[in-house]
């Protein structure tokens, strides 16, 4: 059994942490969130103290690993926390049971996938990303660090996402495209072409509605 900490309090984390203990052995023994008091509880569980606490805590063995669940509105800071934590610090990975997983894809630290998604063969998925239920990623897909997959999207093959991308519910990709970093597209977008200039896409096809994130 590992003993995870999660960075943020919020719903995102509140999901992470339903999936993790219906579907494994391991345990979430609380967050820590600069935006609460340490002692304070969150659906039974505790504030373990602030963003500060954490490597003295590691290094106390309070905690075996790790995960940041502050939400795709923050991937700036979510990327930025990486970055500083991995090195010392080793990073949960979780698959919910039901997903298909090619065994040829590579899933990295830090990724959270959630339940009745297919990953297909020589699939990579970068660190700290989340993929919500029922996503299906074709073959020879990259998705990039500290991206943010919401349900039903669906990816065909050789499709490549930079990072600190959002990809709306039931987004869909033709084969073949690339977008690059801080790429959101909304809801029910369809990407038929690269995406390369960083904003939000809209509408099938997918057009850029505005350059500001």
């Amino acid at each position: 059994m590992k003993r995870i900490a999660i960075i943020g309090s919020g719903l995102l984390s509140q999901q992470y942490v339903h999936h993790i203990h219906t579907d494994t052995d391991d345990k979430v023994i609380g967050y820590y969130d600069d935006f609460k008091q340490k002692g304070e509880i969150i659906n039974d569980l505790q504030i373990l103290g602030k963003i500060t606490d954490i490597l003295n805590d590691f290094k106390k063995n309070i905690f075996d690993v790790i995960l940041i669940g502050v939400g795709y509105q923050h991937t700036n800071f979510a990327s930025k926390l990486y970055d500083e934590l991995h090195i010392d610090i080793p990073f949960y990975t979780f698959i919910h049971s039901t997903c298909i997983v090619d065994k040829t894809a590579i899933i990295k630290a830090g990724v959270v996938i959630y339940p009745g998604c297919i990953i297909d063969q020589q699939v990579i998925i970068e660190e700290n990303v989340t993929i919500n239920p029922g996503v299906m990623v074709g073959h020879n897909t990259v998705i990039g660090k500290h991206s943010f997959v919401a349900g039903s999207a669906a990816f065909a093959g050789y499709v490549t996402i930079g990072e600190k991308c959002f990809i709306g519910l039931n987004v869909t990709f033709v084969d073949n495209i690339k977008l690059s970093e801080e790429v959101n597209l909304a809801a029910g977008a369809v990407a038929i072409k690269n995406l390369l200039e960083p904003g939000w896409y809209v509408g099938n096809p997918a057009k850029l509605l505005k350059k500001e994130l």
